[in-house]
């Protein structure tokens, strides 16, 4: 009992929190430190598989349409339709004709009370993050993340082909208040 109203008070005070809102959200350390339970658990088994070169963006799609609408989306078969060729990077005029193909839509956030109310709804969120190369560069690199813990998040990871955990601050900025990229929310239209 008394754990279903903490949740209560929690969830009313993410709801406070939107997107037209002036006020700053409260910093993922405050959000963590409630002990909130994102809907999958760290072990869920998220779908996953491994990339082709330049593929990062559409297998994050690719996995959160798995697991919302149980479509498998054939990503080789995806690039010939919206003509792409496999060694160009994702232009957003690629990434416009894939949506419209499969009729999806993003809608994208960067605060970190969004963030976590829609993971503590089982709703998975398309994040980047830079991913390190060699020596201090990086480029920017799409999961799917649906789950998290006190420790950071877990996202399904295309380069890997395998579900991983990403520390925090690979995904907040400094104030911990927004991600350090939009993050979207996959939906069929």
């Amino acid at each position: 009992m008394h754990r279903t109203i903490f949740f209560i008070i929690i969830f009313s005070l993410l709801s406070a929190f939107t997107v037209e809102s002036e006020t700053a959200p409260p910093p993922y350390w405050e959000i963590v430190s409630f002990a909130l339970i994102p809907k999958l658990k760290a072990d869920y088994a998220f779908p996953v598989s491994v990339q082709f070169k330049n593929g990062c963006f559409a297998f994050a799609v690719k996995h959160i349409v798995e697991y919302k609408y149980a479509q498998n989306i054939n990503l080789y078969e995806a690039e010939k339709k919206i003509s792409k060729p496999r060694t160009d990077l994702w232009t957003h005029e690629h990434i416009k004709n894939f949506l419209n193909t499969y009729q999806l839509k993003l809608t994208w956030y960067n605060r970190a009370d969004i963030f976590f109310k829609l993971l503590i709804n089982g709703e998975p969120v398309m994040i980047q993050y830079k991913y390190s190369l060699s020596g201090a560069s990086w480029v920017g690199h799409f999961v799917a993340v649906y789950s998290f813990d006190a420790e950071g998040v877990f996202a399904a990871d295309s380069i890997s082909g395998k579900r991983i955990h990403l520390p925090y601050n690979m995904v907040f900025d400094q104030s911990g208040k927004y991600t350090q990229f939009p993050f979207a929310v996959v939906e069929k239209i």
